[in-house]
């Protein structure tokens, strides 16, 4: 996609004049930032018209006050509410720029140890409740019961279902996608009667096929550890 003599955006002055009194991003805790403002506009005004051609769109900027790591998580969230197909990243260099998806002709596939150090990474991701956020909760969700406690993962099967494997500067990131049947142990508490106190502990087993997905970061041929995992899909049955 071609851009070409791009005009003002279509913003009312009253909306940029309100965004700089509340000092909304772009604007600075002293209300600077007017001209960061219109360009802030003139790339929503882009998401809004324009076509994906794929769902990857960059906005880069070496001004870290107007849009830097404090003010990006308040922009992207404006970006959110405007319910687009783009996949919006704020860069500060074109050196952080990378094609999205782009495959690496010579390294395009793992090994046969560093498939087994992946799975071993993912694994071990798994066993203490996904980073960074713990999803133990997800799983206890699961349950019928007013609360729920995961204790204990008491077996495990994880399988690697695909890499795409990404440079990044001199280091190799790989995206993965992984399935994990896991047995795990519940403690559950059941309400009987909220006013008189009276509840009910059961000890559970449960079966759950987990749908994960992540990256992994890698150093010369070995991969370090697995940096993120998410927790996609949770499909199973609620303990009996």
């Amino acid at each position: 996609m071609r851009l070409q003599n791009l005009g003002y955006p279509e913003v009312e002055h009253r909306e940029v004049a309100l965004r700089a009194i509340s000092r909304s991003a772009p604007f600075d805790r002293e209300g600077n930032g007017y001209r960061d403002a219109l360009h802030w506009y003139v790339f929503v005004d882009l998401l809004l018209t324009c076509e994906p051609e794929d769902p990857h769109a960059f906005l880069l900027s070496a001004d870290k006050r107007a849009f830097g790591p404090a003010r990006r998580r308040e922009l992207l969230a404006e970006i959110e509410k405007l319910d687009v197909e783009w996949e919006v990243k704020i860069l500060e260099s074109i050196s952080d720029f990378k094609v999205p998806g782009q495959f690496l002709d010579d390294e395009g596939s793992l090994d046969y140890e560093q498939e087994r150090q992946l799975h071993d990474a993912v694994q071990d991701a798994v066993l203490a409740g996904g980073t960074p956020k713990d999803f133990t909760h997800s799983l206890a969700a699961k349950t019928e019961f007013d609360v729920a406690d995961v204790l204990e993962v008491l077996l495990l099967d994880v399988n690697v279902e695909g890499v795409q494997i990404e440079r990044k500067s001199r280091d190799l990131w790989i995206n993965y996608t992984a399935q994990a049947t896991c047995l795990v142990k519940l403690e559950s508490v059941e309400i009987l009667d909220e006013d008189a106190g009276d509840y009910a502990t059961h000890r559970d087993t449960a079966v759950w096929v987990l749908d994960l997905s992540g990256n992994a970061y890698s150093s010369g041929n070995r991969i370090d550890e697995v940096a993120s995992l998410r927790l996609d899909t949770i499909e199973g049955d609620a303990p009996a």
